[in-house]
């Protein structure tokens, strides 16, 4: 009686494991894709992408990008040169609901030694750059079935390039942050820190849900670096927030 009884509940099992499926198959139908690019990922074509201005997506960045150089001997803070290029990896369409997959890197161009005081490589023709840091921030832009917008970060990647071997760097972090309305009607103050190499990768937690994106709300929604930056004789703290 037993078996029998144990039989039973296993073959019960299984015969519900293929309807699952099923319902989970069917949740992903119906999308169209009407647009999909393989991702370049050549940093130094990125680069030169993003010193000329190219990119996918011309929409509004809620506070756009910025990094910070402050050398921890004179307490001397400044503003750090920034490019970035968007690339669109996919579209998919479903009735009256879009999605378009999305890939921003930046670059912060950091010269933290000239002179001691960190001036800017850019304003120098043919540039020495000390370090340069670039971020990649994955995610979808998307209208619901109410056509409301909403941005979605998914993952993030990215690298501190050491181009002069006079520095060196300690401590470095990486952070997603996703902050905002949400869908609902409420709101999300979301963000998590990882200690990084030189390169990194993470991921946003699953339970993070989309920021509705709407020229009255207040948001934050990317990824940040943090670290210090040494020669022989000064440090500087260096912070590159990449908003999307």
């Amino acid at each position: 009686m037993k078996k029998f009884l144990l039989l039973t509940l296993i073959v019960a099992f299984v015969s519900v494991l293929p309807l699952n499926a099923a319902i989970a198959n069917e949740s992903k139908d119906g999308w169209d894709v009407e647009y999909e690019a393989k991702e370049v990922k050549d940093k130094e074509l990125l680069y030169d992408r993003a010193k000329k201005g190219i990119t996918d997506y011309a929409g509004e960045q809620a506070n756009g990008i910025q990094a910070t150089l402050k050398n921890n001997d004179t307490g001397q803070e400044k503003n750090i040169t920034m490019v970035s290029t968007t690339q669109k990896l996919k579209k998919q369409k479903k009735g009256n609901q879009i999605i378009e997959s999305y890939a921003t890197t930046s670059f912060a161009i950091v010269a933290a030694g000239y002179g001691g005081s960190g001036s800017d490589a850019s304003s120098k023709t043919d540039p020495s750059i000390g370090v340069r840091a670039n971020s990649t921030v994955y995610w979808d832009n998307y209208t619901d079935s109410n056509n409301a917008p909403y941005k979605d970060i998914t993952s993030a990647t990215g690298s501190w390039d050491i181009l002069d071997p006079t520095f060196y760097l300690r401590d470095q972090q990486v952070r997603l942050v996703a902050q905002g309305a949400i869908p609902g009607g409420f709101s999300q103050n979301v963000d998590k820190w990882w200690t990084s190499g030189m390169t990194f990768y993470v991921a946003a937690p699953t339970e993070w849900q989309p920021i509705l994106i709407a020229t009255h709300t207040t948001r934050a929604l990317g990824s940040d670096m943090l670290c210090t930056i040494h020669d022989a004789t000064t440090s500087w703290s260096f912070r590159f927030d990449h908003r999307i």
